[in-house]
């Protein structure tokens, strides 16, 4: 997974993350930068049929000390059926 803010944070590079988990509705990952609630970001996410390029908008934004880094979950805000089949087909 990689992540791009283009909210108010201003992260001037794309960068990878740790997915955590993944839905047709949304995601979560561990980022090393705060991107707060409201902001939008640019997902690059990768799955066996290749990348799905996808926007989303910050719902949650907490520390997380055991990895020094943050818990970010997005909701999706462009997602199209092909995208979201996608995701769900089994490795």
């Amino acid at each position: 997974l990689t992540v791009k803010s283009i909210g108010k944070t201003e992260v001037a590079y794309t960068s990878e993350a740790r997915l955590l988990d993944v839905a047709g509705g949304g995601i979560s990952f561990h980022y090393k930068d705060p991107i707060y609630p409201g902001e939008e970001v640019e997902l690059a996410i990768y799955v066996q049929v290749g990348q799905i390029d996808a926007h989303a908008v910050v719902l949650r934004c907490e520390k997380d000390q055991e990895n020094d880094n943050y818990f970010i979950a997005c909701k999706f805000t462009n997602m199209t059926d092909y995208d979201i089949e996608a995701i769900y087909m089994p490795n």
